[in-house]
């Protein structure tokens, strides 16, 4: 190699190696440092209700853009908080994965501001089989009898999308498992609460379980109005009049009463023969006028006898119908 050539070659590594610095200078100089920002991480796993202290806590620096939102920056304003929801190691712990500071662990903490907290019986079939967790939403259905149809009954979507707040006593999500309980709290409004005390009354609830994000709102469709067909009515019956009352009966005179004559022969005496004519309500003398017998309703006895001279008449008086009293018998004259 002549000098020459050994003369192109330095030239040549001086401009690379110029032109790399350059462009490292270049580079350096465009470049925006990016800032850092502290955040409080978990030492270890943190179960849900567990009470943070210092020890289970520290600091760790990352760039801010990589940061979640409502990150905690300080260890002091996360102790004395418990826990809401599980915490990894290493995770960065936010503010909403915390309870508030001093508010007691337990269900009253986690309810919504503007909710009420409400409660259901269940048990497995209306329960979903015991999977129905603490975060998960579910739909509210009654189940009522049917008015209209006999031995029926029908059913309809009362809320739809509602919070659960804790199943049984349990208001944390334990392990995926079933847990068979006998009720089920949830988050719903003032109004909510109204409806489903009403809804409660009327009949039975269940729940529909829903899938994760599924928190779409189906919207109800309205009832199509009944036509009823207009039924034209029958003619009335063409009834006959009555027929017209039949004319008044003139009640018969009941016949008059008959006065029976009884007539009784007495036979007095030994040697000479009476015979006495007892008349029921007539008076009779033998040989007398017209105007020594008459009908004055009383009793006449008129003995006959044969060996005496003349005739005459001895009456006894009493009422027509009632039996004659005996007469008395003739004197018998027993001179010689």
């Amino acid at each position: 190699m002549n000098g020459r050539s050994m003369m192109i070659l330095m030239l040549a590594g001086l401009s690379g190696l110029g032109a790399m610095v350059g462009v490292n200078k270049l580079m350096n100089k465009n470049q925006v440092e990016v800032p850092q920002q502290e955040y409080v991480v978990a030492t270890r796993d943190l179960k849900t209700e567990e009470v943070l202290k210092a020890s289970m806590l520290k600091i760790d620096k990352k760039p801010k853009d990589s940061l979640p939102p409502n990150v905690m920056t300080n260890i002091k304003d996360c102790e004395d908080r418990w826990v809401q929801i599980k915490i990894l190691a290493g995770e960065p712990l936010v503010e909403g994965k915390l309870a508030p500071k001093g508010a007691p662990p337990g269900l009253v903490s986690q309810i919504p501001k503007g909710k009420r907290a409400f409660a259901i019986e269940v048990n497995e079939q209306t329960g979903v089989s015991g999977f129905i967790m603490p975060g998960h939403h579910v739909d509210i259905i009654q189940v009522r009898p049917n008015v209209g149809v006999q031995n029926a009954s029908e059913s309809e979507t009362i809320l739809q999308n509602v919070p659960v707040l804790a199943v049984g006593q349990t208001f944390t999500r334990p392990e995926d498992k079933s847990i068979i309980v006998r009720t089920v709290t949830f988050a719903v409004n003032p109004d909510q609460v109204e409806s489903l005390v009403a809804a409660r009354s009327k009949g039975p609830l269940s729940l529909a379980l829903r899938g994760v994000d599924d928190v779409e709102v189906v919207e109800k469709p309205k009832p199509k109005p009944i036509e009823i067909a207009k039924v034209e009515p029958e003619p009335a019956p063409v009834v006959a009049p009555p027929p017209p009352p039949p004319p008044p009966v003139e009640p018969t005179p009941p016949p008059k009463p008959v006065k029976k004559q009884r007539v009784v022969k007495i036979f007095h005496g030994i040697q000479n023969e009476a015979i006495e004519t007892i008349a029921v309500g007539k008076r009779e003398f033998e040989g007398a006028g017209a105007n020594d017998s008459e009908s004055d309703g009383g009793l006449a006895i008129t003995p006959r006898s044969p060996g005496f001279g003349g005739s005459g008449s001895k009456e006894i008086r009493g009422f027509d119908g009632d039996p004659a009293p005996p007469p008395a018998a003739p004197a018998i004259d027993h001179s010689p």
